[in-house]
C-alpha cells in the first residue's frame, strides 16, 4: 500500500506498509515523503599456464612458483577506493536522522549477478555469471546488507578451456537511498566490502587464493507490489589476492610470490521481499 499525502493511519493499520514491518510514526519528526522512502527501500611453464592468477600445470602434482610483482599504480588505486568508501559512509551516516535509527525493518533478497574481471589477478579468466543472497536491515535511508555471492568463470588459457574457476565469499553492503520525490522507485548509492576465494580444481589438484574486495556503485529500487521490490544495481572496484595455496594428495603448499591484484565490475538484477507479518 502506498500512502497518500494528508492521510493518517490508526494503530490497527500499523502493519499495512506491505513489508511486514511496523511503519515508523508520522509526525513532527518524520514527513510523509521520508516514510515513503523508507518503505520502498525495505522491500528495499613446463606447459605451465595461469588461470586467473593461479599458476597450474596439467598432469602435475605440484605447481611452480611464479613471482608476481605488485603494481604500484594498483596499490594507489586501492588506497583511493578505500578512502572514498570511508568518506561516503561517513557522509551518509551523518545525513541519517537519529530518530529513524530505532525503526526496524528486515528484507531478504536474491539476485542474479554477472562478474566482469580484469587485471593481473584474473589473467586467463572470462566473465562469469552467478548468484547472491542477502539479508538486509533497514533502520532508515541508510541500510545494511549481509550476504554471500558466487560466480563461475571459464578459462581462456591454452589447454585449460574446459576448466572452471569459482569466486565465492561473504560480503557487507551498506546502501543509502536517495529521495527523488517518487513512491514507485528510488535510486541508491552503495559500497561492498567482500572477502572472496578464487578456486580451481584440475585432475585431483586444488588451487585457491583469497583476498579482500572493495567496490562502490549504485542502482535503483523499483516497487512491484506493496511487499516486493526489484533491484537493478552495479558496482566496480578492486580486489587483492594473497598467495596461492595448492592441495594435492593430502598435502598443502603455499606458493610465495603469487599474490595479485585486479578489478571487477558486478552487475545485479534481484528481487527483495519484506519479512514478518
Amino acid at each position: 500500500m502506498v500512502r497518500r499525502p494528508g492521510r493518517r493511519y490508526s494503530d490497527a493499520g500499523r502493519h499495512a506498509d506491505g513489508y511486514g514491518n511496523s511503519p515508523a510514526k508520522i509526525g513532527p519528526e518524520r514527513s510523509e515523503r521520508e516514510h515513503e522512502l523508507l518503505t520502498i527501500q525495505a522491500g528495499g611453464e613446463p606447459s605451465t599456464r595461469k588461470i586467473a592468477h593461479v599458476p597450474v600445470a596439467r598432469g602435475q602434482r605440484g605447481l611452480p612458483t611464479l613471482p608476481t610483482r605488485r603494481d604500484p599504480q594498483m596499490t594507489r588505486f586501492h588506497h583511493r577506493a578505500a578512502l572514498a568508501t570511508v568518506v561516503v559512509l561517513m557522509a551518509v551516516a551523518g545525513a541519517t536522522p537519529a530518530a529513524a535509527q530505532s525503526a526496524q525493518r528486515w528484507s531478504l533478497q536474491g539476485s542474479a549477478i554477472a562478474v566482469v574481471p580484469s587485471g593481473s589477478a584474473y589473467d586467463g579468466l572470462k566473465s562469469g555469471v552467478g548468484a547472491e543472497a542477502q539479508l538486509r536491515y533497514t533502520p532508515a535511508a541508510l541500510s545494511w546488507g549481509f550476504g554471500i555471492q558466487y560466480s563461475s568463470h571459464g578459462a581462456d588459457s591454452p589447454g585449460f578451456e574446459d576448466e572452471t574457476v569459482s569466486l565465492t565469499g561473504p560480503f557487507i553492503e551498506p546502501r543509502y537511498v536517495l529521495d527523488v520525490g517518487r513512491s514507485t522507485f528510488a535510486p541508491y548509492l552503495a559500497a561492498r566490502l567482500a572477502y572472496l576465494q578464487q578456486r580451481v580444481d584440475i585432475e585431483g589438484l586444488k588451487a585457491t587464493a583469497s583476498g579482500g574486495q572493495v567496490n562502490v556503485g549504485g542502482g535503483v529500487l523499483l516497487r512491484l507490489t506493496p511487499r516486493l521490490n526489484m533491484d537493478l544495481g552495479a558496482t566496480y572496484g578492486m580486489i587483492n589476492f594473497g598467495d596461492v595455496e595448492v592441495s594435492a594428495a593430502g598435502q598443502k603448499v603455499k606458493l610465495d610470490g603469487t599474490s595479485g591484484s585486479g578489478q571487477n565490475l558486478v552487475l545485479r538484477v534481484g528481487l527483495a521481499v519484506g519479512l514478518g507479518g
